[in-house]
């Protein structure tokens, strides 16, 4: 069998640093004031070696990295892990492949992870970028850089992005635990300076007043994503008992220890308080009382992402106007809320 063929092994050949291989090969020859003599060498040898299969030859052909950068919000949360599979998925198709990087909701981690990004100049971007973002987001529409957002979005004209309605979902969701007969209904919600955790706070607030039920704001627990685990255990307890008959979750990271909370004070579900959930994971299906979620289209969702991304790739020096695409959940019923 052929040993692979590295970029060391054509560095060694050309007697040349891998340093002034990659600066030759990604077009800075001039920059770095690299001979015109040594770089068609170089160019000449990639080609010759027949490797057009690996990613060097072919970023040589069409000026491509073929490579997308993903930066998710918190890779340990299920929801997002689901997410980085299947973009994953979804790009292999169109021959890409993702570098991704997890930013734990740190707008200076974010940053950082950004730069990097930038610096290594993939064709594109993926982003659900955590809160006080928008300034970063503007500099890639200012720098033509290709990007799109998923499950978040930001208030400018200017941004691609996928999502879902996050309020009808809230809405919906907080009708059918009023359905239930549930009236003094709860939500536990993390991040609601994100436009879509505001969202889904609106949309249950609007479904109470739609109902006539007066809002208790003993009932509504806003949480900050650094200390979420711990926090989300308190307000349960709090809701609970202030006389809560149920509770939407607005993330599944949230209802998992929100459940385990609930079980440690010995609440009963259905029969003493019923249970919504964002973000539908198999866990849900598992537990004693299988727990009603809402379910984000995630294969469609990156399915989008990426086909609006290749077309920003694909015309990035051309004006056109952004996608802002709004797709539907979908309200799974189980035995937490039927």
């Amino acid at each position: 069998m052929n040993k692979k063929i590295t970029s060391k092994d054509i560095a060694n050949h050309l007697g040349i640093s891998r340093s002034t291989l990659s600066f030759i090969i990604n077009g800075k020859s001039k920059e770095m004031r690299i001979s015109d003599e040594l770089t068609n060498r170089t160019l000449e040898y990639v080609k010759s070696i027949n490797y057009t299969t690996n990613s060097i030859a072919k970023s040589l052909k069409t000026g491509k990295s073929y490579t997308i950068g993903l930066i998710v919000a918190d890779i340990s949360n299920a929801f997002f892990s689901q997410i980085a599979y299947r973009l994953e998925k979804e790009a292999s198709k169109k021959g890409y492949y993702i570098m991704y990087s997890s930013s734990n909701e740190d707008k200076k981690q974010f940053n950082l992870q950004l730069e990097n990004f930038i610096n290594r100049r993939l064709d594109g971007l993926i982003l659900v970028p955590p809160v006080g973002c928008v300034d970063f987001i503007e500099v890639l529409h200012t720098q033509k850089i290709p990007f799109v957002l998923i499950d978040r979005s930001i208030d400018s004209p200017k941004v691609n992005s996928v999502n879902i309605n996050n309020y009808k979902a809230a809405y919906d969701a907080t009708i059918r635990l009023i359905k239930n007969n549930r009236k003094n209904i709860a939500i536990i919600n993390v991040n609601n300076q994100l436009s879509t955790m505001h969202d889904r706070t609106m949309g249950y607030l609007h479904a109470l007043s739609d109902n006539h039920i007066s809002v208790n704001q003993t009932l509504i627990a806003q949480l900050k994503f650094s200390n979420v685990i711990k926090d989300v255990k308190s307000a349960v307890e709090k809701v609970v008992q202030k006389g809560a008959d149920g509770i939407l979750f607005t993330t599944n990271k949230l209802s998992v220890s929100g459940l385990e909370k609930l079980k440690d004070m010995g609440v009963k579900i259905p029969h003493d308080l019923s249970v919504v959930s964002f973000d539908d994971t198999p866990v849900f299906r598992l537990f004693e009382t299988s727990i009603t979620t809402i379910k984000q289209p995630v294969n469609e969702m990156c399915k989008a992402a990426i086909d609006v991304l290749l077309e920003s790739i694909d015309n990035k020096n051309e004006a056109s106007a952004p996608l802002h695409l709004e797709l539907d959940s979908k309200l799974i019923l189980r035995d937490s809320c039927s």
